[in-house]
C-alpha cells in the first residue's frame, strides 16, 4: 500500500503508514518474545506451536502475503 501511495504522489500518507509499520515491527517483536517465553515454560517449541495455532485459527484463504524482512526484524525465523 505504501508503494501505491507513492505512485500517486501521496507521500504524506505513505510516510504515516511507514511510521505505523515501524511501530508494528516493535510491537510484534515484543509479542514474539513473550510467546517464546511462554512456550519455553510449557516445554513447547515456539515455531511448531506457532504453525499449529495458525493452522487451527487462520484458514488458508484468510492469510495474506508475508513480509519476510520485517518478520525477521521482529524476531521471527525464516
Amino acid at each position: 500500500m505504501i508503494e501505491k501511495l507513492r505512485q500517486v504522489d501521496d507521500s504524506a500518507s505513505a510516510a504515516i503508514l511507514e511510521r505505523i509499520l515501524e511501530g508494528e515491527v516493535g510491537h510484534v517483536g515484543l509479542g514474539s518474545r513473550w510467546f517464546a517465553w511462554i512456550c519455553e515454560r510449557r516445554g513447547v517449541d515456539p515455531e511448531t506451536e506457532c504453525f499449529r495455532l495458525v493452522e487451527h485459527h487462520l484458514p488458508v484463504r484468510d492469510r495474506g502475503r508475508l513480509n519476510f524482512e520485517l518478520r525477521k526484524r521482529a524476531g521471527f525465523s525464516e
